[in-house]
């Protein structure tokens, strides 16, 4: 079954169009490779994971399948990576 109001947010960063998504009435499915940013927006749209209307996928893209991504995880300071 297609959802007609899916939105799949690639490179979630700290989550600006997943929350304007979200707000609007759209399902996502959110995906980044950084552990630390799946995190921090578990915790803060945590009743949009719960009702099921977020998604968060903490994935690397990559060309080839089961291929160690390197990537360098920022720190976050007052929102800001």
């Amino acid at each position: 079954m297609v959802k007609d109001n899916l939105i799949i947010d690639i490179g979630m960063h700290l989550g600006q169009d997943t929350a304007f998504y979200l707000e609007k009435g759209f399902d996502v499915i959110a995906v980044d490779a950084d552990p630390n940013l799946i995190q921090s927006a578990h915790d803060k749209y945590h009743d949009f994971v719960k009702n099921h209307q977020l998604t968060l996928l903490n994935f690397a893209i990559s060309e080839k399948d089961d291929e160690e991504v390197n990537f360098y995880v920022g720190k976050i300071q007052n929102g800001v990576l």
